[in-house]
């Protein structure tokens, strides 16, 4: 019942900050209140029945059935309550909000664009005649134009199994008789290692860097 009633608080501050609508707020509370009169009241009639119990040794399996239906409904209006507000999948900044106050939320919209801010990485796109000296653990040296004061450090983490071209729409078709060889390129996933906290924190997503792998 604690979790229920935190629920509904944070339903009323979402009412507060115009997160959800006025109707829903009201289902949801009305919801809530119906469980947790039905909870109590299924309390006070076992409280009253295991008293009649110990006197007279009556049978509590259709109180205990009782009490259970009544906890599922208080776990129903909590998941109702749930519905009320939106979870983000992790911790991070808003990099774009798509939604604006009043618009209707549809399942599967994109509500805002978040940056991860535990997790960066850099992907670097090599041309296929580079990638026999590279391998996943090798060391690289990476140079941000937005940062040049500073040299940051990484290894290969991994290498991508297939060339950007491949997931175009267009794929390349060498079968026609007239192919022209073009270098592709691979993308590689470069963790950032051996860096202080302060420079990882002057790394922005979609910054521009050079990168070069020590063989």
């Amino acid at each position: 019942m604690d979790n229920l009633a935190r629920e509904d608080r944070r339903c009323e501050q979402l009412l507060r900050t115009g997160s959800i609508s006025q109707q829903i707020a009201d289902q949801t509370h009305t919801a809530y209140l119906a469980a947790q009169a039905r909870y109590e009241q299924i309390c006070r009639t076992i409280e009253m029945q295991h008293s009649v119990a110990d006197e007279q040794g009556y049978n509590l399996s259709a109180s205990e059935a009782a009490i259970e239906l009544a906890q599922a409904a208080v776990e129903l209006a909590e998941l109702n309550l749930s519905y009320c507000y939106i979870i983000a999948s992790h911790s991070g900044v808003v990099g774009s909000r798509d939604i604006n106050i009043g618009e209707l939320v549809n399942p599967g919209q994109t509500l805002v664009s978040i940056v991860d801010e535990q997790q960066k990485w850099v992907e670097a796109n090599y041309r296929e005649s580079q990638l026999p000296n590279i391998h996943e653990g090798s060391e690289v040296s990476i140079h941000v134009d937005a940062v040049p004061d500073v040299q940051y450090k990484g290894r290969v983490q991994s290498l991508s199994d297939a060339t950007g071209s491949a997931f175009s729409l267009v794929p390349i078709d060498n079968a026609t008789g007239n192919f022209v060889k073009v270098e592709q390129r691979l993308t590689i996933r470069i963790a950032l290692d051996e860096n202080s906290e302060e420079d990882l924190a002057r790394l922005k997503a979609g910054y521009s860097v050079e990168c070069e792998v020590k063989y």
